[in-house]
């Protein structure tokens, strides 16, 4: 999903401004959609995995009884 959204809104930045053409608008874009992108991915799942997205970590902290 985050990575979905985020690369979602570079092929829209990229449509509108081309990529040939340096451009800080078009950075800005991409750079805040992809920070959005990981806030709205971390708020969605911070119940289930406490918004971290290693599975790994998130097998430790299940099996010690963190959170």
């Amino acid at each position: 999903m985050f990575l979905f959204f985020a690369f979602s809104a570079t092929q829209i930045a990229n449509n509108v401004i081309p990529p040939s053409e340096p451009s800080l608008d078009r950075l800005l874009f991409i750079s805040l959609a992809f920070g959005f992108s990981l806030a709205t991915t971390a708020w969605v799942f911070y119940r289930v995995s406490g918004g971290l997205f290693n599975p790994a970590v998130c097998l430790l902290f299940r099996a010690t009884g963190n959170r």
